[in-house]
């Protein structure tokens, strides 16, 4: 063998050496998002669609969808609430 004879591809700027598999590297992104004190909801909800490659404000529809849920839970437990008092003060009162 006399010499040898090198060829060298160059790699693109955003190549990822580091992957630890797609799942980790998408949670890690999640993670960063969600910690970011410097993006506001509607930024983080836009961020979340992009990592995932969801149609951009799914995620906020559904947040918001989330949000109504739970306060119309409250209002439910608070008028239960609010409905078992009544019934323990009539009762009380006939006893």
């Amino acid at each position: 063998m006399i010499g040898y004879s090198f060829t060298w591809k160059p790699e693109k700027k955003d190549a990822n050496d580091f992957s630890q598999g797609q799942f980790q590297d998408e949670r890690q992104k999640l993670f960063n998002i969600q910690h970011n004190g410097e993006l506001t909801e509607q930024e983080k909800w836009r961020a979340i669609d992009k990592v995932k490659g969801l149609t951009l404000g799914s995620t906020e529809k559904q947040a918001l969808a989330d949000k109504q849920a739970e306060h119309d839970k409250k209002i439910r437990d608070q008028a239960r609430k609010e409905a078992l008092a009544e019934l323990r003060k009539g009762f009380g009162n006939h006893a």
